[in-house]
């Protein structure tokens, strides 16, 4: 009798083992942007929406955040003029195309001269995604130049008030 208790209780113990899930790690998160500056590698896992109705000067534009907790502070935001075109070499000194980063020290960027390449790979429109890489010199009130590389970005595209 002690013997088919226990080779019950080992035979539960076995079948709970074999039943349990395998808990898997969530997969690691995608930054919504990255770029080399100064030779270090940044990556902004945070954004807000490639928006229609809120940019000031460009048709879409979209912010991306280190830590969407303190947004004063490591921001890089890309604002593009017209309708994206996958596939099109974008250069700066395209009307209204801007290209703006706010360091961790506050020190404010902006595109400084025709130095810009960006290239969509996916617009998908309202709701979808927008992604792409870029390169480009970005220049700060006192003239320090800084020069991004490696740039990759992407973001939902959602339009606030339009249709």
């Amino acid at each position: 009798m002690k013997f088919n208790t226990f080779l019950i209780i080992v035979l539960l113990f076995l079948s709970g083992i074999s039943c349990k899930k395998h808990e898997t790690s969530p997969p690691a998160p995608k930054p919504y942007t990255s770029f080399t500056v100064r030779g270090v590698k940044q990556i902004y896992y945070s954004a807000n929406k490639f928006s229609k109705d809120l940019c000031v000067s460009s048709t879409y534009c979209g912010s991306f955040y280190y830590d969407s907790d303190n947004q004063d502070m490591n921001l890089f935001k890309i604002g593009i003029p017209g309708d994206p075109v996958v596939g099109h070499v974008y250069k700066g000194g395209d009307d209204r195309f801007e290209v703006y980063y706010l360091d961790g020290k506050g020190v404010r960027y902006i595109i400084s001269s025709s130095q810009l390449q960006l290239v969509f790979s996916v617009w998908e429109g309202q709701g979808g995604w927008g992604k792409g890489n870029f390169s480009c010199w970005l220049k700060s009130s006192s003239n320090d130049s800084i020069y991004l590389t490696d740039g990759y970005f992407q973001g939902k595209i959602w339009t606030y008030f339009s249709k």
